[in-house]
């Protein structure tokens, strides 16, 4: 199986994050192989049927283009370095959510560029992911794998605090909400994606043969995910069984998963920096739009939508384009 090297130099890039990590696997190792062998028995013996598509009505209202709105570059003069965004997220009133590992920060600007808020971290942030949670407003939890921890922010207005901090098992990464008390999690580090609750406990490994990079929770509660091996996967929430996990010849390097209002689904290919189209089987349909040739192609591309805007982050460079569904 293809290992996907350049995913950590693209999303976990820090230094002495690999003296820091290993310790926190050391430290943990044998807890976690106990509940990764004792999860993967439980989900293998509750799969008693062959898995099954999720539901057709995921491109029911196909997307059929996207219309560049605009764009901007993140950077403001509070920056000690070029910007490196890892994690994006469009929150509810125009405003985008940007995790800038280098500086150790979360930025917030709206949706013309226009800066409103920077928030240091307590350890390089990686990945971010939107709670419907009912004791914090706009919350956002966001991965801090070199320290083993996700922090949970409300954002209110144009201002955003840490609400809640959670100790993790290991370090995590990748992240999807499942519901306004239990996130998706995975480990660069390691096969299998966890669920956890708002206390950073472990609840259940829901599968252990898949590998995330970026996630994504579906209409019909499944997870759409990227991989280190360069794949697309789909997840059975419930059962753990993997709907499929393959290659996808027209995207060379899936990154960002995101799925639109209409249940379409969109995965940026990092390398070629490239958005693209593709259906709940996970087969490709279209490419929607390319980064200009004149753009310096440094990073990685990334994506995250919602309510009929889509945006699209360059990691290397801290260019930021916004578009609407057509």
């Amino acid at each position: 199986m293809k290992k996907n090297v350049q995913g950590l130099d693209a999303k976990l890039e820090s230094p002495a994050t690999e003296a820091k990590l290993t310790e926190v696997s050391k430290e943990n190792s044998a807890n976690i192989q106990e509940q990764r062998k004792a999860a993967a028995a439980a989900a293998a013996a509750a799969v008693t049927s062959p898995p099954t598509a999720p539901s057709a009505s995921a491109l029911s209202r196909p997307l059929k283009a996207v219309r560049q709105r605009n764009s901007f570059t993140v950077c403001i003069s509070k920056d000690q370095k070029k910007p490196v965004i890892n994690g994006v997220q469009l929150l509810p009133g125009g405003k985008v959510l940007l995790a800038d590992r280098i500086n150790v920060c979360v930025q917030l600007f709206d949706t013309q560029g226009q800066h409103l808020h920077i928030m240091e971290c307590r350890s390089p942030p990686c990945l971010l992911a939107v709670l419907d949670s009912s004791s914090i407003r706009h919350a956002v939890a966001v991965t801090l794998p070199f320290c083993s921890g996700i922090d949970l922010l409300e954002v209110t207005g144009d201002n955003m605090k840490v609400k809640r901090t959670l100790q993790t098992s290991r370090g995590y990464d990748a992240v999807a909400a499942v519901n306004n008390q239990t996130l998706a999690v995975g480990c660069w580090r390691a096969f299998g994606i966890d669920l956890i609750d708002l206390g950073g406990q472990v609840l259940r490994q829901i599968c252990s043969s898949v590998h995330p990079n970026y996630m994504v929770t579906t209409e019909d509660g499944h997870l759409m995910c990227s991989t280190y091996d360069d794949t697309i996967a789909q997840v059975q929430m419930d059962t753990g069984t993997i709907v499929f996990d393959k290659s996808v010849p027209q995207i060379q390097d899936p990154r960002g998963v995101a799925i639109t209002s209409d249940g379409s689904i969109l995965v940026t290919d990092g390398r070629n920096k490239t958005l693209h189209l593709v259906s709940s089987q996970g087969a490709w349909i279209r490419q929607l739009w390319s980064e200009p040739s004149d753009i310096d192609k440094g990073g990685r591309l990334q994506c995250v939508s919602t309510d009929g805007c889509i945006c699209v982050c360059v990691t290397g460079h801290g260019s930021v384009y916004i578009f609407d569904c057509v």
